[in-house]
């Protein structure tokens, strides 16, 4: 290989390096998500694991199985409600630093911590991990991005 050659070749990796950071740095969404997305996700991995670890064991204490089964078939539609302030408090405060994540990145200020809510909808055969869980998020982030 020429000299010419390698240098052309050293310039354009160069210049493709610059144009992937320059790209990240104007448009940072691209690698992560927007933060609706991003808190969207931290909030379910919290109430998952709430749920499995917490709240569906919790239910087994001393009943049967079709007892359980039947409890949660009640709420398949309307869904367990659980707030931001109680996943920050649950398991020994494992999820504590939610409230210092989910925060509107132009007023600092928190999500509001009984709006902002996982909403888990188990469904059959309503086992540990036979559930859904939809998001709603007050952090005023629709004005921000």
């Amino acid at each position: 290989m020429t000299k010419l050659k390698r240098q052309i070749l050293i310039a354009s990796g160069v210049l493709i390096v610059l144009l992937i950071i320059l790209g990240f740095t104007l448009f940072p969404n691209l690698l992560s998500g927007n933060k609706e997305t991003r808190y969207q996700k931290e909030l379910s991995q919290a109430a998952g694991d709430f749920y499995e670890d917490f709240y569906y064991d919790r239910l087994f204490n001393g009943k049967n199985e079709a007892d359980v089964k039947g409890f949660l078939e009640r709420f398949s539609e309307a869904g367990i409600k659980v707030d931001l302030d109680n996943l920050s408090r649950f398991d020994d405060g494992k999820y504590e630093n939610l409230l210092q994540v989910l925060v509107n990145p132009k007023t600092k200020e928190s999500c509001d911590v009984n709006n902002t809510k996982a909403i888990i909808h188990p469904h059959a055969p309503f086992g540990k991990k036979d559930y859904k869980i939809d998001v709603e998020l007050d952090c005023g982030l629709a004005t921000v991005e």
